[in-house]
């Protein structure tokens, strides 16, 4: 995560953790999530930068747990249900019109880029995948945080905010929400896709008021 604000439990943290959440398990992660520190940060950030906002929110972060078992079936469940060969490819294209993939990929690897953000072309993570659309908007409040915090004009990147969920994450993010809750058996999983889907929603309509309003 990128470390430009004094705040440690700040937005642009909170979407780095939700990445983090569905990279792929292994040991650390799954550590973090089973002993309870996932859901604590998260329902520190939004008590912390979001204070009496999302109350919603608060109420779905308590279910960001996992204690029905061990590590790897916690992998083996990602596997089953969150690879782009399985039932819920967490892929924006996989959820947009064949004919829109091109711009879509070619918009994100230039987003990334101008951010600083390398794209390695032998990742298997493509630049689409969920992981790295949320990283995109940890990556972009970051900035946003480092602009106020330097007395600098944030608005470009509030605004940049802004453009990229009404393009991206709220287009896909609420059908993919929708199959991980009819597909998915791991409830954390379940919750997490609904916090994120939620949040996308939240985030939207707070940066919407900002510029409507002047």
């Amino acid at each position: 995560m990128l470390a430009t604000q004094r705040n440690y439990y700040s937005t642009s943290n909170l979407w780095g953790l939700l990445a983090f959440g569905f990279t792929y398990p292994e040991i650390n992660q799954f550590s973090y999530i089973s002993s309870g520190g996932f859901r604590r940060d998260i329902t520190k950030c939004l008590l912390e930068c979001l204070p009496g906002r999302y109350e919603r929110l608060e109420t779905l972060a308590a279910k960001l747990n996992y204690q029905d078992g061990t590590l790897a079936k916690f992998e083996a469940e990602y596997l089953t249900t969150c690879t782009l060969n399985q039932s819920i490819p967490l892929y924006e294209c996989y959820y947009r019109h064949s004919r829109e993939h091109p711009f879509i990929l070619l918009e994100l690897e230039a987003l990334l880029n101008s951010l600083g953000v390398r794209v390695n072309q032998d990742s298997d993570i493509r630049v689409d995948s969920l992981t790295k659309e949320l990283e995109i908007m940890h990556f972009l409040a970051a900035w946003e945080d480092s602009a106020r915090l330097e007395g600098k004009n944030e608005r470009p990147y509030l605004l940049t905010q802004l453009n990229f969920l009404n393009q991206h994450l709220s287009v896909w993010i609420h059908p993919l929400q929708r199959d991980i809750n009819e597909k998915s058996t791991i409830n954390f999983f379940r919750a997490l896709s609904k916090f994120i889907d939620v949040f996308v929603v939240h985030e939207t309509e707070r940066l919407q008021k900002i510029f409507d309003t002047g």
